[in-house]
């Protein structure tokens, strides 16, 4: 059974694939759609079809803290959170957590985050993940969610959506992000796309040759 390498559009796969080596026989690479809704889905999909013994999440995100996470690093991630489902917004938002409605999966940890999978010599520099329904518009957003997921360091749109869909099928899996932007900041003009493929691409193929083993 291949393992499964997912990323979220066609500009990033493109990118990925300009940059690594993926046609290892032992992986196969699909796309799994931009934001939650798309990448749940999708994510089942190709699970159902491929059976992967793991699943990897690739692509890029915004940073929190750019002292602590640059524009153009990659990180592996070691937990996500999900940010925009419950009730109210802004300042006056609850999570479905404190509505009562905690999620149902057997790896959520003690704040109702999922655990991810961390190859071994990456752990040390792995960091929090928060995955929203729409992205942070600008420094008072990202000021709020910070307040409420103070562990995250990283913002993307579909890794809590895999974790979900992965951690129904019983399948491990590891999400890694590139930092192409600031968090909250929405003039592209300023994001390093290509910069953070670059890493991502690098940690992609450390990962394929077994360097993390």
């Amino acid at each position: 059974m291949p393992d499964l390498i997912l990323v979220p559009t066609p500009m990033e796969l493109q990118r990925l694939r300009e940059r690594s080596t993926l046609q290892a026989t032992q992986w196969v690479v699909e796309l799994c759609g931009w934001g939650p809704v798309a990448a749940a889905a999708h994510c089942m999909q190709h699970l159902q079809t491929h059976r992967p013994m793991r699943v990897v999440l690739a692509g890029i995100a915004g940073t929190y803290d750019a002292e602590c996470l640059a524009i153009g690093q990659a990180s592996w991630c070691s937990v996500v959170h999900l940010d925009g489902v419950g009730a109210g917004l802004g300042q006056r938002h609850r999570s479905a957590v404190e509505l009562g409605w905690p999620p149902s999966l057997a790896n959520l940890s003690d704040d109702h985050a999922i655990e991810l999978t961390v190859p071994g010599s990456e752990s040390d520099r792995a960091y929090g993940l928060l995955t929203v329904c729409s992205a942070s518009g600008d420094p008072t957003e990202v000021a709020m969610r910070r307040e409420r997921f103070p562990s995250a360091l990283l913002e993307d749109m579909e890794g809590y959506a895999v974790a979900v869909a992965c951690g129904i099928s019983g399948v491990p899996l590891s999400i890694l992000r590139g930092v192409s932007n600031v968090a909250g900041e929405r003039d592209h003009t300023h994001w390093q796309i290509d910069a953070a493929m670059d890493s991502v691409a690098r940690e992609i193929q450390a990962f394929l040759s077994g360097s993390f083993e």
